[in-house]
């Protein structure tokens, strides 16, 4: 349980979350077979790229099994599951959470993956592109 101080703390720390419209901004984008996602490599900046919605094209994308570690309720990074035994580089940090090799940010809607929104793609390229460190 995160008490009084720790959220004062997260929200201080990350101004811009309170003047963004969460649910707006995350609706998914759904009846399409390839998805629209941010691709971040290590030492590279965050691009928008489109793959298919298939588990063996996220996986050859993160270069192993998938993990999903969520951040708001219709969105997610998708990255190697097994990225720090396998020693991949480091890649960036993401709402405070350390992240090795590619990283994927996508959609979601219910139990399936789908686009971001535009809305979404914008804010998370300029918080990503912006140090990495939203």
């Amino acid at each position: 349980r995160v008490d009084r101080r720790q959220r004062q703390m997260c929200i201080r720390d990350r101004p811009w979350a309170l003047q963004t419209d969460w649910k707006r901004a995350f609706a998914p984008q759904k009846g399409r077979t390839a998805m629209q996602v941010i691709r971040k490599d290590p030492g590279k900046p965050p691009k928008l790229v489109e793959i298919p919605n298939t588990l063996k094209a996220l996986q050859q994308a993160v270069g192993g099994y998938i993990e999903t570690v969520s951040f708001c309720e219709d969105a997610l990074v998708i990255c190697n599951e097994e990225g720090l035994l396998m020693g991949l580089a480091p890649n960036c940090s993401f709402l405070g959470i350390p992240f090795v090799g590619t990283i994927l940010i996508v959609g979601r809607s219910g139990e399936e993956f789908c686009s971001l929104s535009h809305t979404a793609q914008q804010l998370i390229l300029s918080q990503l592109g912006a140090g990495g460190q939203p």
